[in-house]
């Protein structure tokens, strides 16, 4: 009983964060990890692009890899469009997702994922930075937060998506995004 009280906290805990940091701006900002090819990421490299960042884990069974294809698909479709559009993968599993296990599971998706891990305090930060909830639990099973988040050319949030939500929804609203930047 105690057990299902905490789960039921700890969800509306993340609901409301998922619903009210966008509208607080309370949302992104810039990180240094070590990306899948074993050197130093700082995402202000992507200055200039716009950026769709998502948090999960290499192991996982259903939520990553169907996020991964949509994201995969919107690259493809909007970068035929001239669009600079870029997209993160990060790792809530840092201790098991190490950058030749990232390298080994994005070659299943679009080239242009950039696979980011790094140590326990470096993933943290980059967690609370999106209000990403990304735990391990004693039993090895890894619950995360499931939004994906648009951010601008300038590295400030716009929005996120749900994974719910349909490659054609996610691909007009990023393009909503950028012709309403200019």
């Amino acid at each position: 009983m105690k057990k299902t009280r905490i789960i039921a906290a700890c969800t509306l805990l993340v609901l409301a964060l998922f619903f009210l940091l966008p509208l607080t701006g309370g949302v992104g900002g810039d990180f240094t990890l070590t990306d899948q090819e074993g050197k130093s990421f700082n995402t202000t490299s992507l200055r200039g692009k716009y950026v769709l960042v998502f948090f999960g884990f290499t192991h996982c069974p259903d939520v990553c890899p169907t996020t991964l294809y949509k994201i995969s698909d919107v690259l493809r479709q909007i970068n035929r469009q001239k669009v600079s559009v870029a997209a993160v993968f990060v790792s809530v599993d840092p201790e098991h997702d190490t950058p030749y296990e990232l390298k080994s599971y994005l070659k299943h998706f679009d080239p242009g994922i950039v696979g980011l891990t790094g140590t326990k305090k470096q993933v943290a930060r980059a967690k609370s930075l999106y209000s990403v909830y990304g735990e391990v639990n004693p039993g090895q099973e890894v619950e995360h937060s499931t939004s994906v988040y648009l951010i601008d050319a300038k590295g400030k949030y716009l929005t996120h998506f749900s994974v719910d939500d349909a490659v054609e929804d996610i691909l007009s609203r990023v393009e909503d995004y950028i012709h309403a930047q200019g």
